[in-house]
């Protein structure tokens, strides 16, 4: 794998997960 594919990857997987927190806290939030 190339370095700017990992790079790509990296970035991907931390949008999802900071999505995913953001999701998450203010779906706790609101209920």
């Amino acid at each position: 794998m190339s370095f700017a594919g990992v790079n790509l990857f990296e970035s991907t997987q931390a949008t999802w997960e900071k999505r995913f927190m953001q999701k998450h806290y203010s779906y706790r939030d609101s209920h």
